[in-house]
């Protein structure tokens, strides 16, 4: 997949400015769950972070394919050796909200 570079406070307006995109790639979660991607891999290069957009689909046996369920961001720590399937946190709020809940949510000790 393509990799996008944006500074966070960018983020909407790089998105605004997204041309349709067509590749994606199906990230298995489990038997039965899947997340289908459908934009580009953004990398929040001021946060440490990549984020993919896509829709989380329940596996539907009756009709042997993928149905949507919800609207996910996937977001992932930055790393030299990106992989799709090894996101560290999701979320069905906006790209910003996201990242902005798993950076909290990271920086918080318990």
């Amino acid at each position: 997949m393509e990799i996008k570079d944006v500074l966070y406070d960018d983020i909407d307006d790089a998105l605004d400015r997204q041309e349709e995109f067509e590749s994606t790639a199906v990230i298995k979660i489990n038997e039965e769950e899947s997340v289908v991607a459908y934009s580009p891999v953004w990398h929040v290069t001021d946060k440490g972070v990549y984020f993919v957009e896509g829709v989380w689909c329940i596996f539907n046996e009756t009709a042997n394919t993928l149905e949507p369920d919800w609207s996910v961001v996937l977001v992932y720590d930055d790393s030299d050796d990106f992989d799709i399937s090894k996101f560290v946190y999701f979320d069905s709020s906006s790209p910003s909200v996201a990242i902005h809940n798993y950076l909290y949510m990271k920086n918080q000790k318990v």
